[in-house]
């Protein structure tokens, strides 16, 4: 009776072969680490982009540009609304524009409950997976999309960025 002998490899060359079918016909003959510094790099340049304005209207975006003639590393982004005693609802969006193709929705949030108790400080927040890439002129912005009973509303827009070069 016929059987398969089981048998761990003893290399690199020997595991490819196992699942690939033929061992590769170049290698390199050691293994080289590779670190990705520019998170490093970002961070000893990091800013904090502001903008604020204290009576935003519905669906007007609030634009804030990273970094006009520079690349940039985006860490995190957030939009802060204030909410009213008198508002009876409030929806904020956060937009990330890295290309002239148009602006990508990053987060969108409904900022209730609402009444007397509930006034004060509502926010949109977003954090990436990893130190984001953004070419010159990137923009953040934020939007209220609805607002409730009130004409506007207090709104600043955030970005934790570092500039490269």
């Amino acid at each position: 009776m016929a059987f398969k002998i089981q048998r761990a490899p003893r290399g690199l060359n020997q595991l490819l072969s196992m699942f690939g079918g033929e061992s590769p016909t170049e290698l390199e003959d050691r293994a080289r680490l590779v670190i990705d510094a520019i998170q490093f790099y970002g961070a000893t340049q990091m800013q904090l982009g502001l903008v604020a304005a204290a009576a935003v209207n519905e669906g007007v975006n609030q634009t804030l540009v990273l970094a006009a003639q520079n690349w940039t590393v985006l860490f995190s982004c957030h939009a802060n609304f204030t909410k009213t005693a008198t508002q009876t609802a409030l929806r904020g969006e956060l937009y990330l524009n890295r290309t002239a193709g148009g602006a990508v929705c990053l987060a969108s949030k409904d900022l209730g409950p609402f009444g007397a108790t509930e006034s004060g400080t509502a926010m949109v927040p977003f954090f990436f997976p990893y130190p984001l890439l953004c070419p010159p002129g990137t923009t953040v912005a934020a939007s209220p999309t609805v607002i409730g009973t009130d004409a506007n509303c207090i709104m600043s827009t955030v970005a934790e960025f570092g500039v490269l070069g």
